[in-house]
């Protein structure tokens, strides 16, 4: 039995997130070289965590969004809309809909960079003696090829520009104190995101923090995450509860002077 099924990541206070519209089985389906860019995302602290299979699957979505986010990709909708998005293979790594989900989420956490990917998917698979299967994933993006492309150096830019004034040294809390200081002087607080997200996604994104210097805890936390491994210092985004109110929170884990500290 064919299935066509939309997953929807549900998030607290902190994430936007949109329902995506079910897929035509039309769209062409990119199959890549999971192991092309494995000495990158094998050194990330999400990937580390996933089982063998999911590590699989995370190398495919790297590879395929890596080499083909700078080409106009377009999938249909079940209306027949033309829309950016990448559908993508993943018949070698055989996973549940769970195991994606926690594959997916991974990805997110450990590549900021990704800007413009919109926190839902849909999946597509088969059904064999009660086990479903999905073999193919379908990413939606948030911008065209142009934007993509625009953003991405904009945020490299914005980026290095930082980095080159970060001090050298074996102290890790030296440089993370720099970067931190660095971001908090151009980038506020998004209070109208934060209410209303669909007035500002781009606050929830480590774009927002550090092109716009408008952002919620998520991009500010997506910022760090990317400056701190610009100079080499391990850290990952870690997405919670704020202890006040119960909020959703995000914010990092970063391991400084080989001791982790949130």
């Amino acid at each position: 039995m064919s299935l066509l099924c939309s997953v929807l990541l549900i998030l607290s206070a902190c994430y936007t997130t949109t329902s995506p519209p079910p897929l035509s089985s039309d769209s062409g389906i990119v199959v890549v070289d999971v192991t092309k860019y494995s000495e990158i995302y094998e050194t990330y602290m999400q990937f580390r965590h996933l089982t063998a299979a999911e590590q699989t699957a995370y190398g495919i979505i790297y590879t395929a969004v890596q080499d083909h986010f700078r080409q106009e990709t377009i999938i249909q909708n079940e209306a027949g809309e033309s829309v950016p998005g990448i559908r993508i293979s993943l018949t070698t790594a055989n996973l549940t809909v769970q195991q994606i989900s926690r594959t997916f989420e991974a990805f997110l956490q450990d590549n900021p960079a990704f800007h413009f990917i919109d926190r839902t998917y849909s999946l597509e698979g088969h059904e064999t003696h009660g086990t479903k299967r999905y073999e193919t994933l379908a990413l939606y993006y948030t911008m065209d090829a142009a934007q993509r492309n625009t953003t991405t150096q904009q945020l490299r830019d914005a980026i290095q520009s930082i980095v080159n004034g970060c001090p050298v040294t074996d102290d890790h809390y030296v440089m993370e104190l720099y970067l931190h200081d660095q971001l908090l002087s151009f980038c506020t607080y998004d209070q109208a995101a934060a209410e209303n997200p669909s007035l500002h996604s781009n606050a929830y994104t480590a774009y927002g923090a550090l092109v716009e210097g408008k952002a919620v805890c998520e991009g500010y936390a997506k910022a760090m995450q990317m400056l701190l491994t610009t100079v080499a210092i391990p850290t990952t985004t870690v997405r919670g509860y704020s202890a006040d109110n119960q909020t959703g929170h995000m914010w990092n884990l970063v391991q400084i002077n080989a001791e982790f500290y949130y």
